[in-house]
């Protein structure tokens, strides 16, 4: 369960550390209107450092995330994608004109589930989703993690291909290093956050560190690669 908006602050006083001398700095500067791209020059060097940690290749396309767009975060899943037809057209052509020019065979990225459910998050699951399907690479949905959590069970995605669950085991270390790179975004990540992302997922038949993936499926089988 995701902390409520009073115990985010609360994380905020008791790690002020981590947010520098003003922990309420950082918090103007993602609703501040009359500089409306300062999140997104934020988030960027956190996209930079984050590349660097993981040893990836990082492309930038220079879309404003939802902060800069509307001056706050929208975590509804009703959130008309409609609205959003032309960056969603913009986004589209950048990663079509990407993956067919390195080649890319295939493509993950997080499955938004539950009660809240970052717009952009459903506008890059919407992207790939398309791009895969187009271009023809296999693509793999992740739990978004720490937004929502999708059950272990098959399910079937908005094109009615079927996907089943697998859990790829983490053990300490690797889930430590999985943490550590998340804090790299310390402008989004709380304790509570890194909590929520260790936790196992619903319905996980033991207990332990892992990441969950669906995979492209067949007659209720996975189907490798």
């Amino acid at each position: 369960m995701l902390p409520r908006p009073a115990e985010v602050f609360r994380s905020i006083r008791r790690n002020a550390g981590r947010f520098g001398t003003n922990p309420w700095g950082i918090a103007r500067k993602l609703i501040d209107m009359e500089e409306p791209y300062k999140i997104t020059r934020i988030r960027l060097l956190e996209d930079e450092s984050f590349s660097r940690r993981m040893r990836v290749e990082f492309r930038y396309f220079s879309i404003p995330d939802s902060q800069a767009r509307y001056g706050r975060p929208i975590m509804d899943p009703a959130w008309p994608l409609a609205d959003e037809a032309e960056l969603l057209s913009g986004v589209q052509r950048s990663v079509e004109d990407l993956t067919s020019r390195l080649a890319v065979q295939a493509i993950a990225v997080p499955w938004p589930y539950g009660p809240r459910q970052h717009v952009d998050h459903r506008i890059a699951n919407e992207v790939a989703t398309q791009t895969a399907e187009r271009v023809g690479v296999k693509l793999y949905y992740l739990d978004d993690q720490p937004y929502s959590r999708r059950p272990l069970v098959p399910t079937t995605n908005a094109r009615g291909h079927h996907y089943t669950p697998q859990l790829v085991s983490l053990n300490r270390h690797e889930m430590r290093s999985k943490i550590k790179a998340m804090e790299l975004y310390w402008s989004q990540m709380i304790p509570e956050y890194l909590g929520a992302v260790a936790e196992p997922p619903p319905g996980a038949p033991e207990q332990g560190y892992s990441e969950t993936l669906w995979l492209p499926s067949q007659n209720g089988r996975s189907v490798s690669g």
